[in-house]
């Protein structure tokens, strides 16, 4: 049916039929090109996951991104496997060369990052009545959730970022204080 031509003519009771200007019909061809598979196709993971692309059509390259910008801005054409270390939406063209059409594939992936420990709480002297405040910074996937110690023993309401003592005591002196900093992961 491509390139077929269609006309119309029209008539009425005065016998003066009106003939239509043709019109062509342009039919595509179905896609030569196999979409390309992305596995895993999505999904949460920890720390890192590796993504392979492949396509069944013999021959061809599968362009991929995973920033969201145009295939091959930044990213060359492609076939196996990569890691994405942080979350991302894959965007994967399979095209052949000589054939003007192509294949695309999508999948999102969230990299959960382990909570790391980048600014460790630091001993403080305090005379007897003050109170010693304790803090710590980590990087990693958000929200964090803390829960500070004392001796080995967690603290009751100790759970933010800082951790500030009551008076002191003589008996707290040399006192031991750890945060445990935890994330969706759940790798503290």
């Amino acid at each position: 049916d491509n390139a077929a031509r269609f006309t119309v003519v029209v008539n009425n009771v005065t016998n003066r039929p009106a003939t239509s200007l043709p019109a062509t019909l342009t039919v595509n061809p179905l896609s030569t090109v196999a979409t390309p598979s992305i596995s895993p196709n999505g999904g949460t993971f920890t720390t890192s996951v590796s993504v392979s692309l492949t396509c069944a059509t013999a021959g061809a390259v599968i362009h991929y991104t995973t920033d969201g910008s145009a295939p091959n801005s930044g990213s060359a054409a492609y076939s196996g496997a990569f890691t994405l270390t942080q979350s991302a939406t894959v965007r994967a063209i399979a095209q052949k060369s000589g054939m003007n059409d192509s294949a695309e594939a999508n999948a999102a992936f969230t990299v959960n990052q382990v909570p790391v420990i980048t600014l460790q709480p630091q001993s403080i002297a305090v005379t007897v009545g003050q109170t010693a405040t304790f803090s710590v910074t980590a990087s990693g996937t958000t929200p964090f959730t803390y829960q500070w110690s004392r001796n080995g023993i967690a603290i009751t309401d100790a759970t933010s970022a800082s951790y500030t003592t009551p008076a002191t005591d003589v008996p707290d002196n040399a006192a031991r204080f750890t945060v445990v900093v935890n994330n969706v992961t759940n790798r503290p």
